[in-house]
């Protein structure tokens, strides 16, 4: 029975093909499995990402989507591994916390994150990836990024790189809190704590070069109309309309 994984993998060989597609054999865990693309070679390495140009070669230390069976293996999405990526986070600190501690027990491939235990050299280190895209906070611009963790040592490190060319995030730029309260099943109203401030709302606006038009929440006063004498005690105060439909 072929399962789901999402696991570390040292590439041994590899041989491409006219129909770019990959073949060849994959270490993971000290066994070696023979593996194929399952489509196109550029499709495998932009699954997560996109605009990436990187191919993968023999001795490339490599995470990658796709399902076991037996001795084979068939490759979904391919990426590098780089631990020297992920680093701790400046925030959050008791929220990183509960999630190291709770990773394990959640299921290993679902729609929200996917994580999978591999030894290294007699040290245990889990991956993991969340599914669902987070997002960066550059300048005005919010951008899709994916976020990723290393469980080792009692530790728990991020990474984040935007979906577009997988360029690295700040991490102290990248709204955590909703995917965090997802992850620890924790209702959003409960979690409170400081996130980036993303795109600023716009100024309301409280004048006009075009007296007939109305704007919200100021008086309404088209051409023609006469100004109010300030010191007509029976003059009618000015309104402000705010269910004028034009």
């Amino acid at each position: 029975m072929a399962y789901a994984v999402c696991i570390r993998a040292r590439l041994i060989e590899a041989e491409r093909w006219r129909d770019n597609s990959m073949t060849g054999v994959l270490k993971i865990s000290g066994t070696n499995y023979r593996f194929k693309t399952r489509s196109h070679l550029t499709k495998a390495i932009n699954s997560q990402y996109s605009e990436i140009s990187w191919k993968p070669s023999p001795g490339d230390e490599l995470i990658f989507d796709g399902e076991i069976f037996k001795d084979q293996a068939i490759i979904d999405h391919v990426e590098l591994w780089r631990p020297q990526d992920f680093f701790p986070l400046g925030r959050h600190v008791e929220f990183a916390k509960r999630i190291h501690n709770q990773i394990p027990s959640l299921p290993s491939m679902s729609k929200l994150l996917r994580h999978s235990l591999h030894d290294d050299e007699g040290f245990e280190i889990r991956f993991v990836r969340w599914m669902k895209r987070v997002d960066y906070i550059d300048g005005r611009k919010k951008i899709p990024a994916i976020l990723s963790a290393i469980c080792a040592d009692n530790e728990i490190r991020f990474c984040a790189k935007t979906k577009s060319e997988g360029k690295m995030c700040d991490l102290d730029k990248v709204i955590l809190l909703p995917i965090i309260a997802e992850t620890l099943q924790i209702p959003r109203a409960e979690i409170q704590a400081d996130e980036p401030l993303g795109v600023p709302e716009k100024a309301v606006k409280t004048s006009s070069n075009n007296p007939n038009k109305w704007i919200p929440g100021q008086p309404y006063r088209p051409i023609g109309m006469p100004e109010v004498d300030p010191f007509d005690e029976n003059a009618p105060a000015l309104e402000s309309y705010s269910d004028i439909p034009f």
